[in-house]
């Protein structure tokens, strides 16, 4: 199991076990505030055995390592995530 999952950019976060919404929602764990994120745009699932993210459906697309993601995607440390102009680089250890 990865012991520590964090997204670092303008904000770092730590990710805890389970799914993590990134979006424009007032819910969202990770609060993308810009216009072409849309409310729910992705999740980040962190379970025992990997790491992945799935976008939710959104019009404007998640890119991970400059490709456009469209089924769930494993994520490795050091991956580029990004949402319109927002950024994180995925660090798992």
């Amino acid at each position: 199991m990865p012991s520590r999952v964090r997204l670092v950019g303008a904000s770092t976060y730590t990710l805890a076990p389970g799914t993590t919404t990134l979006g424009r929602a007032g819910t969202a764990t990770v609060r993308v505030a810009e216009q072409r994120a849309s409310r729910t745009h992705a999740e980040i699932i962190v379970t025992v055995d990997e790491v992945t993210i799935e976008d939710k459906g959104s019009v404007n697309g998640t890119v991970v390592n400059d490709c456009e993601i469209r089924t769930r995607q494993r994520l490795a440390n050091g991956d580029r995530i990004k949402i319109g102009e927002s950024e994180w680089t995925v660090e798992i250890s």
